[in-house]
């Protein structure tokens, strides 16, 4: 290409003074210019990266960088970060995804409709529960979401509300599935941090319960409408497989944090949380946002959270009684599940499963309050900007939840103990974190017993040998830990006084690889004392004698 040609575009007085040195010199300025710009998208974009790392100390290295990369659209609101990343833009998206319409409204034949109309609620309860958690809870928090946090957080309503419209959609044509009985089930809840997982792992080891698994909550539905026993199996390895990728991206993202406070494993045991966020607001980037907003989302009750539930264990147990290695004795099992977010539901909770047994776990306040506050801002940090979360204004929210669930779970126990008033004994055992710590077996036994969880010689000791096991496992992992802890923090403040800082108990069998070091928090960390806790507190630590036990 001639200079001519080259220079055309700037105009006939441009280029015919230009000579072929001037063209060289040009093309230089042009390279250093075009350098520098480079350079600096580039050092802009590492000391973005760089400042986020300093103020968001608890997410990844990966998660600071897809923030910062998706900074600039976020702002511009290009894309995703353009429309609203809510329950209505879920339900959209969902129908959109599924081909399907029924959120369990639809038909007035529909049973969940019948229980709708009958219970007074509204129709588009489970909508009005999460636009009140979204919209109040970040009025209330000041919340303001990450990049990568909006698309987090859209993407997991996304999935709960495809999972509500396939879970209707089979269980309309696959009615035999609720002739399914649920007998007995244990749901073990207490506050955060007051021993539950270590209670209800230590349960779930006897032979005669069950439990479900990580894996099957992200997508317990089969996707073939095929019913025979191997399609049925081969569906349930294709979902297994599928959702694992997503589920390792997930952990990614979360980080090292999220699992010193409460292990997650693909293959693990997990909580009822999940499966009952079809319908509560209990998505996970939403809890944190739930706290705040207790005062608008927990007057308008539970819905037909329990139903759901109830329909989740069965479908379970459908698939679970089909296939390779099917269990064919499955059905007459105890299903052990747990929940810390229950307490508010318990008259729900026995609504829908009668013959269900409470094991209340009781732990100090003042030993469980700042960890509760530690776990709500480490959910809060998988979508939210850390600078935005004002922790004395989280401990305040988080103090104010725990005593109103405290408050509706007693209220419900009255009345449920008084409809059990013919029997020898309350469905609602209680459990003090001191007493499992102390004596973990004979608690569970007792529990077991009382349960009437179907034992014998044979199996009984097989359970106690895998208790003592477990038990064995964690005093070694706990050991681990704290000697990693001294290592860790060795050059760290270490002011925080021991009757308001604490540890978890909790992380016992969960935890494979990396060993991680012991999740600390203090009261004062999040605007609270132990004066003020303990005077928050007192009827209850004195009703169940938890100071100092």
């Amino acid at each position: 290409m001639d200079l001519h040609e080259k220079y055309e575009w700037l105009g006939e007085s441009f280029y015919e003074g230009i000579t072929e040195a001037e063209d060289i010199f040009i093309r230089l300025i042009g390279k250093y210019v075009a350098i520098a710009y480079v350079t600096a998208i580039i050092s802009g974009f590492v000391f973005r990266l760089l400042y986020r790392r300093s103020y968001s100390p608890g997410k990844t290295v990966l998660a600071c960088f897809m923030d910062t990369l998706f900074e600039i659209p976020s702002l511009l609101k290009i894309g995703p970060w353009g429309k609203d990343n809510g329950i209505q833009r879920a339900l959209e998206t969902a129908m959109a995804e599924t081909k399907l319409t029924d959120f369990g409204t639809d038909d007035d034949n529909n049973l969940l409709t019948v229980k709708l109309r009958n219970k007074a609620i509204d129709r588009t309860g489970f909508i009005q529960r999460y636009l009140k958690t979204r919209e109040n809870g970040l009025i209330l928090s000041g919340f303001q979401y990450s990049p990568l946090g909006y698309l987090i957080c859209g993407n997991v309503l996304h999935q709960r509300m495809c999972a509500r419209l396939r879970h209707i959609d089979y269980m309309k044509n696959h009615p035999e599935i609720k002739k399914i009985p649920i007998k007995n089930p244990i749901f073990v809840i207490g506050f955060p941090r007051t021993g539950t997982t270590f209670l209800h792992e230590m349960l779930g080891l006897h032979p005669n319960v069950r439990m479900h698994y990580t894996w099957e909550q992200m997508s317990h539905v089969p996707t073939t409408s095929d019913e025979s026993a191997k399609a049925q199996d081969n569906n349930r390895k294709q979902r297994y497989n599928q959702n694992k990728t997503r589920f390792q991206l997930l952990m990614k993202f979360a980080g090292d944090n999220i699992q010193k406070i409460h292990r997650i494993g693909y293959d693990e045991p997990e909580e009822c949380t999940t499966p009952c966020a079809v319908e509560l607001p209990w998505a996970i980037p939403e809890l944190p946002l739930s706290v705040y907003a207790q005062e608008g989302v927990l007057p308008l009750g539970c819905g037909l959270a329990f139903d759901y539930y109830k329909e989740y264990l069965q479908m379970i147990s459908w698939q679970q009684t089909r296939g390779a290695g099917a269990d064919t004795d499955n059905n007459n099992k105890t299903w052990m599940l747990k929940c810390p977010f229950h307490l508010p539901y318990l008259k729900e909770l026995f609504e829908t499963f009668p013959d269900a047994t409470v094991v209340w776990t009781h732990r100090d306040p003042v030993e469980c309050i700042a960890s509760a506050c530690s776990l709500y801002e480490t959910l809060a940090e998988m979508g939210i900007e850390s600078w935005s979360i004002d922790k004395k204004a989280l401990g305040k929210a988080v103090l104010q939840y725990t005593k109103r669930s405290l408050d509706m779970a007693e209220s419900a126990i009255k009345e449920i103990n008084s409809n059990y008033k013919n029997k020898k004994s309350s469905p609602v055992i209680h459990v003090r974190y001191a007493d499992n710590i102390k004596d973990p077996k004979s608690v569970c036994a007792s529990i077991l017993n009382q349960a009437g969880v179907l034992d014998n010689g044979q199996a009984s000791q097989k359970y106690n040998d895998k208790v003592e096991e477990y038990i064995v496992n964690s005093k070694s992992k706990r050991a681990k830990e704290k000697t990693l802890n001294k290592t860790t923090t060795s050059n760290k403040k270490s002011d925080v006084a021991a009757n308001t800082s604490t540890e978890t108990n909790d992380n016992k069998s969960k935890s494979k690889g990396a060993m991680p070091v012991l999740h600390l928090y203090s009261l004062e960390e999040y605007g609270l004392s132990l004066e003020s806790v303990r005077e928050e507190f007192k009827s209850y630590t004195d009703k169940y004698n938890l100071v100092n036990n």
